[in-house]
């Protein structure tokens, strides 16, 4: 059976302020092509994307304001 490594990006269900991603290595393939993501991972969590391989989240909606917002303060 065929595996993937895929990037999912989401927020916390609870708490859905800053996005988090998050890696998952070997995941099946359903036979339509996509990545089954398993339902113990999903819970409690908005997922927004998910990419192929591994991404790095390097700025989010919001990073610079909160930035510059901290360096007046």
């Amino acid at each position: 059976m065929a595996t993937q490594t895929i990037t999912v990006l989401y927020y916390p269900a609870e708490l859905a302020i800053m996005p988090i991603a998050e890696v998952l290595y070997n995941l099946e393939v359903g036979v339509g092509g996509r990545v089954i993501i398993p339902i113990e991972f999903k819970a409690d969590k908005i997922i927004v994307a998910v990419f192929k391989g591994e991404a790095e989240l390097l700025n989010v909606l919001g990073d610079r304001v909160a930035s510059e917002f901290n360096n007046v303060a």
